[in-house]
This record gives C-alpha cells, sequence and structure tokens, in this order.
C-alpha cells in the first residue's frame, strides 16, 4: 500500500513540474535593463505582477510599471515539421515514382546493360528523394511556426500594461 501511495504522490509531483516547466517560457525585459528569464507569470496584484522564475518556488513581484518587454518563448517546431514533411514526402514521391515508372525500350543497334529495377525500384527511390526534400521544406515550415510573442509595452500607460497582462494571464488560465 505504500508503494501506491509513494507512485501516486511521484506521479503528482512529476505532472506538476511539467506544468510549470511549460509555463515557463516568459522573459521580461525591464526598464532598468535588466532582463528575467525562464519565468512563469502567476497573478496581478495591485500594481505588482507576481512570477515564479524556473529555479524557485517563491514568487517575485515585478512592478508593472518597470516592464518594458513581455516576451513569449516559443518551443522550435523544427523537428515536428521536417518530421511530417518527410513522411509526407515520402509517401508523394513513392507514389509519383510509383505511376509515372514505364518499363525501358530495348537498343535498337545492338544491345546495352541496363538495370531496371520495375514499379518497386522507381516508387523506392522516388520515396527518397521525396523524403529529402519533404525533410528541408517541413523544416523550414516548422522552425516559422515557432515564432516568439513579443509585447513592447515601453511607451504604454500603466492601465494598457495591466490589460495587457491580465488578458495572457486569463489565456494562460484556459
Amino acid at each position: 500500500m505504500q508503494t501506491k501511495a509513494l507512485f501516486a504522490a511521484s506521479l503528482i509531483l512529476f505532472s506538476y513540474s511539467l506544468s510549470v516547466a511549460q509555463d515557463n517560457n516568459w522573459q521580461l525585459i525591464l526598464a532598468s535593463g535588466d532582463t528575467i528569464s525562464n519565468v512563469s507569470l502567476q497573478v496581478l496584484e495591485g500594481d505588482t505582477v507576481a512570477v515564479i522564475l524556473s529555479d524557485t518556488v517563491h514568487p517575485r513581484r515585478i512592478l508593472v510599471d518597470s516592464i518594458f518587454v513581455l516576451r513569449k518563448i516559443k518551443e522550435s517546431k523544427y523537428w515536428k515539421g521536417a518530421a511530417i514533411g518527410t513522411l509526407t514526402g515520402m509517401s508523394a514521391g513513392a507514389l509519383i515514382g510509383f505511376a509515372s515508372y514505364s518499363e525501358p525500350e530495348p537498343e535498337p543497334e545492338g544491345w546495352s546493360i541496363r538495370v531496371d529495377f520495375g514499379r518497386g525500384g522507381s516508387a523506392f527511390f522516388g520515396g527518397i528523394l521525396g523524403g529529402l526534400m519533404g525533410f528541408v521544406l517541413g523544416g523550414i515550415v516548422g522552425t516559422s511556426a515557432g515564432v516568439d510573442e513579443i509585447y513592447d509595452l515601453s511607451a504604454s500607460s500603466h492601465n494598457y500594461k495591466v490589460y495587457t497582462i491580465l488578458a495572457l494571464l486569463k489565456e494562460k488560465n484556459e
């Protein structure tokens, strides 16, 4: 019974740490020029926003008016895009190679040595070529999907900063 309780507690702590780690993707640039990275936005209390840094559990309070830039760091989707592109390219290339195959015609003047791999070989090489092209194109598309969100608040009023932070916190909790 103790083993099950220990396992359940470990699972809860592990899932909590994963959820906190996924939320530690903010970077704040302050009016002083300081940059605070790996931050999780927690709650807005009056004129301060409570944040938790990735290496602590205690909230740190930062004045709303001291925040110049909020940047949500997004993970790169390069490998996901490359994988999807590779599979799509391989499938399309194999189908095109299979459909476009035609048997070679014999040489009218004498004989020559030709290697014919048939429809399967044409599909195989088409799949390889399509997979390589899909890897490159999918990686490019995946990279462009992971663009950071930047909120420049340097010239914004206090009310606008509060409104923006409230909207971001609401989005986080949905």
